[in-house]
């Protein structure tokens, strides 16, 4: 980013073209990142974590206790907040949005955060006593990025009803001011805000008069918004494209950061045939070229990605590695071993049956071209894989039903503890776990990990999960998130949160 010729200025527009559109602005039921990126800016808190010295600093909650079993949280509220409707910010809202998450009419999509969750107390309105059936050593690490686990407005919820879906209420320096699905999220500088975290770089009012979130799916016309003026920042660029515009530093930057979570990759359905044979998703999993994938798709701007967590996430074991290699070979003799023999056109057949797997694909999420190149390298193994696609919301619930043996899936989480939502068995018919995996020993493992507070022993248990997900090829790794934005050079201080996500309370315009 270029130096600013001088101080902050208030005021101003900033355009973001956006890749994909929301799928609800509750955050309570919300599955995507998309939305994330917006719902940040208009919910705070209680607890934020600096990106650039990993420490935590008081947020809605001035400060906090845990414990010493490790199952009871206390948090100190502060008095001064108050929702975009005017509604007080009191422990009630803590646990008004607690309860909610984890009541099944809800249906959550962030459920898994909250762990073993039994109750909060609320014993006055600055003092909210969250209480887990056994010790929840992640809890604090979700509660600064999580976006499910900011607090809402009670009054906002029971005054516009499903409207919330469309109109949210929240905390923040920004909010709500008009939405049209599939076009536009415009939000307005919330007047009343003076409770950012002290690591911010001002206090007070956000800088910036509004955001206009521009929903635009098709990424040379996003390109062209920047190009032309129509927006001043762009995300989800092609490679292509970010080699091109890097070149040009007298009018634009590019701003990225590595993410924690899991990478884009393929879940591999464990219970429906043929992927319910372990010999095929090993197959599977050596036909995946994801070296090949890299430079065809992405001219190399990104990273592959062999392992079942970015590296930037706790935990990390590089050795993992080893059980999602690219050998073709070998995944010939996998199957030829397991009785998949090639029929006459090359594909394989066992027992009168072809060697057929089913993709599909969520439409939003642009696998398209990953799915082609991994339908070529199947096809020279004798893999025959039949891609479809469909939109959300309607691919999740298709992904627990089951049909499909793979379905695309990134993750961003601060935790490894996203594993036990991505594969417990518990996640299966309503949560993330796509691959509709079981397995108990794995179950144990992450429950387990999840009740330590000793980091060196949780990672040793979730290193177990990782090797057993390894061992039975329940997913395929593809690469590593990236966070990538291109953005007008008069455009200052864009930060990122510990996701991480753009943040926009600094940013200001030249």
């Amino acid at each position: 980013m270029p130096p600013a010729s001088g101080p902050p200025k208030k005021g101003g527009t900033l355009t973001f073209g956006a890749w994909q559109d929301a799928d609800t602005l509750d955050p309570h039921t919300t599955g995507l990142a998309a939305t994330s990126r917006i719902l940040i800016q208009i919910y705070d808190a209680l607890v934020w974590k600096n990106p650039a010295d990993n420490q935590l600093y008081p947020g809605l909650a001035q400060k906090w206790e845990i414990s010493t079993d490790g199952k009871q949280y206390t948090f100190n509220l502060r008095s001064d907040v108050k929702f975009h409707n005017g509604e007080q910010f009191t422990s009630s809202s803590v646990k008004f949005s607690y309860d909610r998450i984890v009541d099944p009419a809800t249906k959550s999509l962030g459920r898994n955060s909250l762990g073993p969750y039994n109750r909060t107390e609320t014993p006055d309105p600055t003092t909210a006593i969250v209480i887990f059936d056994q010790s929840y050593a992640p809890f604090l690490a979700y509660l600064t990025v999580t976006l499910g686990l900011r607090p809402v407005s009670a009054k906002a919820y029971q005054d516009l009803g499903t409207d919330i879906n469309v109109h949210p209420v929240g905390t923040g320096p920004f909010m709500y001011k008009e939405y049209v699905k599939g076009d536009h999220f415009t939000m307005v500088r919330n007047p009343d805000y003076n409770w950012a975290p002290s690591f911010r770089k001002h206090q007070g009012q956000a800088y910036l008069e509004q955001i206009l979130w521009k929903i635009i799916p098709e990424p040379g016309t996003r390109v062209a918004a920047l190009q032309s003026g129509q927006a001043n920042a762009i995300e989800v660029v092609p490679p292509q494209n970010i080699v091109a515009l890097q070149k040009q530093k007298d009018k634009y930057y590019t701003q990225n950061s590595l993410t924690p979570g899991q990478p884009y990759m393929i879940l591999v359905n464990t219970q429906q045939a043929p992927t319910d044979d372990l010999a095929v998703r090993q197959a599977c999993v050596m036909a995946t070229d994801q070296n090949s994938i890299i430079k065809a798709v992405y001219l190399g701007v990104y990273q592959p990605s062999h392992n079942l967590l970015d590296p930037l996430t706790p935990c990390y074991s590089k050795d993992i590695d080893q059980y999602f290699q690219y050998d073709p070979e070998k995944a010939k003799s996998v199957l030829d071993n397991a009785g998949w023999k090639p029929g006459s056109d090359g594909i394989r057949v066992k027992d009168g049956k072809r060697l057929h797997i089913l993709y599909i694909s969520n439409s939003a999420n642009d696998f398209k071209s990953i799915a082609e190149l991994m339908q070529a390298s199947y096809k020279d193994v004798g893999i025959e894989m039949e891609i479809q696609f469909e939109s959300q919301p309607s691919v999740f619930s298709t992904y627990n039903k089951g049909p499909q043996n793979f379905a695309d899936f990134f993750f961003w989480s601060p935790s490894p503890d996203q594993l036990r939502a991505t594969y417990g068995s518990e996640n299966i018919q309503s949560g993330f776990n796509w691959s509709h995996f079981n397995d108990p020993d794995f179950d144990k493992a992450v429950r387990q990990a999840a009740t330590i507070t000793d980091v060196s022993k949780a990672c040793d248990l979730y290193h177990q999960a990782m090797v057993i997900l390894g061992q039975k090829a329940a997913a395929i790794p593809v690469y590593q998130k990236d966070a990538t934005i291109v953005v007008d050079n008069n455009i200052k201080d864009i930060i990122y949160d510990a996701n991480p996500y753009p943040y926009y309370f600094d940013t200001w315009i030249e």
